[in-house]
């Protein structure tokens, strides 16, 4: 019964029933649904160090990573 009426709303929701038996078999493992953050590799860089990168990769689109990075770290 349960299976069905999340079948039908995967079918509202225009999701497969891959998805849909996913994620209830995480609700069923953890008791919700919710994402949490992956554990991996730390970030190096912040996201305002990101952002400084990207500008200046922009404004100098010569420059080679190693010299963008020497740049930066003037």
């Amino acid at each position: 019964m349960v299976k069905t009426s999340l079948l039908k709303n995967g079918v509202q929701l225009h999701k497969g029933w891959n998805t849909v038996s996913q994620i209830s078999k995480k609700k069923r493992e953890t008791g919700s649904g919710i994402d949490h953050p992956c554990p991996g590799r730390r970030r190096v860089t912040t996201f305002p160090e990101d952002r400084l990168i990207v500008i200046t990769s922009k404004r100098n689109i010569h420059l080679a990573a190693p010299e963008l990075t020497h740049s930066l770290k003037e």
